[in-house]
Protein backbone atom coordinates (compact mmCIF):
# COMPACT_ATOMS: atom_id res chain seq x y z
CA UNK A 1 0.00 0.00 0.00
CA UNK A 2 1.37 3.32 -0.94
CA UNK A 3 2.97 5.77 1.53
CA UNK A 4 -0.09 8.45 1.30
CA UNK A 5 -2.63 5.74 2.33
CA UNK A 6 -0.67 4.08 4.97
CA UNK A 7 -0.53 7.11 6.85
CA UNK A 8 -4.56 8.45 6.09
CA UNK A 9 -5.28 4.53 7.60
CA UNK A 10 -3.62 5.58 10.48
CA UNK A 11 -5.15 8.81 10.96
CA UNK A 12 -8.52 7.00 11.00
CA UNK A 13 -7.45 4.30 13.02
CA UNK A 14 -6.25 6.78 15.77
CA UNK A 15 -9.88 8.44 15.64
CA UNK A 16 -12.40 5.98 14.12
CA UNK A 17 -11.38 2.70 14.64
CA UNK A 18 -14.28 0.03 15.45
CA UNK A 19 -16.47 2.94 14.23
CA UNK A 20 -18.82 3.46 11.52
CA UNK A 21 -17.69 6.39 9.12
CA UNK A 22 -19.37 8.91 6.75
CA UNK A 23 -17.27 10.00 3.87
CA UNK A 24 -18.07 13.47 4.31
CA UNK A 25 -17.33 13.22 7.86
CA UNK A 26 -14.01 13.36 7.69
CA UNK A 27 -11.49 16.75 6.87
CA UNK A 28 -9.53 15.28 3.75
CA UNK A 29 -9.46 16.18 0.19
CA UNK A 30 -9.25 12.97 -1.29
CA UNK A 31 -11.30 10.72 1.66
CA UNK A 32 -13.60 9.11 -0.82
CA UNK A 33 -10.85 7.88 -3.46
CA UNK A 34 -8.49 6.69 -0.03
CA UNK A 35 -11.83 4.97 1.32
CA UNK A 36 -12.61 3.71 -2.01
CA UNK A 37 -8.94 2.30 -2.89
CA UNK A 38 -8.92 0.94 1.16
CA UNK A 39 -11.95 -0.84 0.88
CA UNK A 40 -10.56 -2.59 -2.27
CA UNK A 41 -8.00 -3.82 -0.68
CA UNK A 42 -9.98 -5.18 2.71
CA UNK A 43 -7.95 -2.78 5.10
CA UNK A 44 -11.36 -1.01 5.44
CA UNK A 45 -14.78 -2.39 5.04
CA UNK A 46 -17.92 -0.53 3.27
CA UNK A 47 -20.91 -0.57 5.00
CA UNK A 48 -23.24 1.10 2.82
CA UNK A 49 -23.29 3.77 0.25
CA UNK A 50 -20.97 6.43 1.49
CA UNK A 51 -20.26 4.37 4.62
CA UNK A 52 -17.46 2.50 5.85
CA UNK A 53 -16.53 0.76 8.89
CA UNK A 54 -12.97 0.96 10.11
CA UNK A 55 -11.75 -2.37 11.69
CA UNK A 56 -11.11 -3.01 15.28
CA UNK A 57 -11.54 -6.37 17.52
CA UNK A 58 -15.47 -6.43 18.38
CA UNK A 59 -16.62 -9.76 20.19
CA UNK A 60 -20.53 -8.91 19.27
CA UNK A 61 -23.01 -6.05 18.18
CA UNK A 62 -23.18 -4.57 21.86
CA UNK A 63 -19.56 -4.00 22.15
CA UNK A 64 -19.83 -2.51 18.30
CA UNK A 65 -22.36 -0.14 19.65
CA UNK A 66 -20.07 1.11 22.33
CA UNK A 67 -17.21 1.32 19.84
CA UNK A 68 -18.79 3.30 17.33
CA UNK A 69 -18.28 6.99 17.63
CA UNK A 70 -21.81 7.90 16.10
CA UNK A 71 -24.59 9.28 17.87
CA UNK A 72 -27.27 7.01 18.96
CA UNK A 73 -29.65 6.21 21.93
CA UNK A 74 -30.79 2.26 22.61
CA UNK A 75 -34.42 2.47 22.68
CA UNK A 76 -37.77 0.95 22.91
CA UNK A 77 -37.87 -2.80 24.25
CA UNK A 78 -33.70 -2.56 24.36
CA UNK A 79 -33.98 0.14 26.50
CA UNK A 80 -36.26 -0.82 28.66
CA UNK A 81 -34.29 -4.31 29.41
CA UNK A 82 -31.89 -2.11 31.49
CA UNK A 83 -34.98 -0.58 33.37
CA UNK A 84 -36.44 -4.01 34.38
CA UNK A 85 -33.30 -6.29 34.42
CA UNK A 86 -33.49 -7.85 31.11
CA UNK A 87 -36.70 -9.06 32.44
CA UNK A 88 -37.42 -10.17 29.18
CA UNK A 89 -34.30 -11.28 27.20
CA UNK A 90 -33.58 -10.14 23.77
CA UNK A 91 -30.91 -10.80 21.41
CA UNK A 92 -32.04 -7.31 18.89
CA UNK A 93 -31.26 -3.79 19.28
CA UNK A 94 -33.34 -0.83 18.86
CA UNK A 95 -30.94 2.31 18.52
CA UNK A 96 -32.71 5.88 17.93
CA UNK A 97 -30.65 8.02 15.36
CA UNK A 98 -30.29 11.62 14.36
CA UNK A 99 -29.10 10.49 11.04
CA UNK A 100 -31.09 9.23 8.42
CA UNK A 101 -28.00 7.88 6.49
CA UNK A 102 -26.19 6.62 9.47
CA UNK A 103 -28.93 4.32 10.24
CA UNK A 104 -29.61 2.75 6.85
CA UNK A 105 -25.30 2.04 6.92
CA UNK A 106 -25.99 0.88 10.66
CA UNK A 107 -28.76 -1.69 9.47
CA UNK A 108 -26.35 -2.65 6.39
CA UNK A 109 -23.67 -3.21 8.53
CA UNK A 110 -25.42 -5.45 11.37
CA UNK A 111 -27.15 -7.87 8.71
CA UNK A 112 -23.46 -8.50 7.08
CA UNK A 113 -22.31 -9.38 10.66
CA UNK A 114 -25.47 -11.50 11.28
CA UNK A 115 -26.43 -9.03 14.17
CA UNK A 116 -29.59 -7.76 15.03
CA UNK A 117 -29.77 -4.27 14.70
CA UNK A 118 -32.95 -2.11 14.42
CA UNK A 119 -32.09 1.79 13.76
CA UNK A 120 -34.48 4.20 14.22
CA UNK A 121 -34.40 7.68 12.52
CA UNK A 122 -35.75 10.23 15.24
CA UNK A 123 -35.70 14.24 14.89
CA UNK A 124 -36.79 14.43 18.75
CA UNK A 125 -34.22 15.70 20.76
CA UNK A 126 -33.54 12.14 23.15
CA UNK A 127 -33.83 12.54 26.46
CA UNK A 128 -30.83 9.45 28.11
CA UNK A 129 -28.57 8.59 30.48
CA UNK A 130 -25.27 7.02 29.57
CA UNK A 131 -24.19 3.26 31.21
CA UNK A 132 -21.69 1.28 30.86
CA UNK A 133 -20.46 3.69 27.48
CA UNK A 134 -23.89 3.20 26.30
CA UNK A 135 -26.59 5.71 25.58
CA UNK A 136 -29.93 4.58 27.38
CA UNK A 137 -33.54 6.43 26.65
CA UNK A 138 -34.85 7.37 30.27
CA UNK A 139 -37.22 5.33 31.71
CA UNK A 140 -40.40 7.12 31.01
CA UNK A 141 -40.01 7.15 27.19
CA UNK A 142 -39.35 3.59 27.06
CA UNK A 143 -42.10 2.58 28.76
CA UNK A 144 -44.35 4.53 26.59
CA UNK A 145 -42.26 3.27 23.65
CA UNK A 146 -43.07 -0.10 24.79
CA UNK A 147 -46.53 0.11 24.79
CA UNK A 148 -47.12 1.79 21.31
CA UNK A 149 -45.15 -0.83 19.98
CA UNK A 150 -47.13 -3.86 22.15
CA UNK A 151 -44.37 -4.26 23.96
CA UNK A 152 -46.62 -4.84 27.25
CA UNK A 153 -44.66 -7.03 28.93
CA UNK A 154 -41.72 -4.82 28.73
CA UNK A 155 -43.29 -1.93 29.06
CA UNK A 156 -45.06 -3.28 32.98
CA UNK A 157 -41.91 -4.93 33.88
CA UNK A 158 -40.03 -1.44 34.28
CA UNK A 159 -42.97 0.07 35.61
CA UNK A 160 -42.71 -2.76 38.41
CA UNK A 161 -38.93 -2.52 38.79
CA UNK A 162 -39.56 1.23 39.65
CA UNK A 163 -42.76 1.14 40.66
CA UNK A 164 -41.09 3.79 43.70
CA UNK A 165 -39.07 6.05 41.00
CA UNK A 166 -41.50 6.47 38.44
CA UNK A 167 -43.79 9.79 37.83
CA UNK A 168 -46.59 8.00 37.15
CA UNK A 169 -48.85 11.24 37.16
CA UNK A 170 -46.70 13.06 34.89
CA UNK A 171 -46.43 10.39 32.66
CA UNK A 172 -50.70 9.66 32.60
CA UNK A 173 -50.30 13.54 32.15
CA UNK A 174 -48.47 14.08 29.38
CA UNK A 175 -50.31 10.95 27.11
CA UNK A 176 -53.51 11.64 28.17
CA UNK A 177 -54.67 12.23 24.32
CA UNK A 178 -52.51 10.21 22.11
CA UNK A 179 -53.88 6.80 21.23
CA UNK A 180 -52.49 3.46 21.26
CA UNK A 181 -51.51 2.84 17.25
CA UNK A 182 -54.64 0.40 15.43
CA UNK A 183 -56.73 1.15 18.43
CA UNK A 184 -59.21 3.50 20.39
CA UNK A 185 -57.40 3.08 23.65
CA UNK A 186 -55.56 5.71 24.90
CA UNK A 187 -52.01 5.34 26.31
CA UNK A 188 -52.93 7.01 29.41
CA UNK A 189 -55.60 4.46 29.98
CA UNK A 190 -52.90 1.73 29.54
CA UNK A 191 -50.89 2.81 31.86
CA UNK A 192 -53.22 4.39 34.74
CA UNK A 193 -55.03 0.34 34.24
CA UNK A 194 -51.32 -1.38 34.12
CA UNK A 195 -50.09 0.64 37.58
CA UNK A 196 -53.17 0.02 39.19
CA UNK A 197 -53.10 -3.50 38.92
CA UNK A 198 -49.55 -3.88 39.66
CA UNK A 199 -50.40 -2.15 43.14
CA UNK A 200 -53.31 -4.42 43.61
CA UNK A 201 -56.37 -2.48 42.37
CA UNK A 202 -58.17 -5.07 39.85
CA UNK A 203 -61.39 -2.94 39.45
CA UNK A 204 -60.40 -1.01 36.14
CA UNK A 205 -61.07 -2.27 32.93
CA UNK A 206 -60.12 -1.42 29.12
CA UNK A 207 -62.90 -1.40 27.19
CA UNK A 208 -60.79 -2.79 23.77
CA UNK A 209 -61.35 -6.68 24.44
CA UNK A 210 -57.85 -7.25 22.19
CA UNK A 211 -56.17 -4.43 23.90
CA UNK A 212 -57.55 -5.71 27.18
CA UNK A 213 -56.42 -9.01 26.55
CA UNK A 214 -53.20 -8.33 25.47
CA UNK A 215 -52.53 -6.19 28.21
CA UNK A 216 -53.50 -8.54 30.98
CA UNK A 217 -51.47 -11.77 29.77
CA UNK A 218 -48.58 -8.90 29.94
CA UNK A 219 -49.62 -8.19 33.66
CA UNK A 220 -50.07 -11.53 34.71
CA UNK A 221 -46.86 -12.78 33.88
CA UNK A 222 -45.32 -9.42 35.51
CA UNK A 223 -46.94 -10.25 38.39
CA UNK A 224 -46.90 -13.93 38.62
CA UNK A 225 -42.61 -13.36 38.49
CA UNK A 226 -42.41 -10.31 40.28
Amino acid sequence: MEQYLIDFNKRLRAKWAGSLVKVNGIIEPHAKEYLNKMAKTGEIDRASWGWYWIPSRVRDAKEFLRKDKNFKVLAVQTAASYWNHDFVHRDAYVVKVKDASYAKALESFAKKRGWQIHAIYSDEEPKYVSMNGLNIENMERAIVDCIKSYAFEDAFAAMSVNRRRIQIEELERRYYWERLPRSNVRIRSIIAYAWAKINGDSTREIADGFVGRSVDDALDKVIGIG
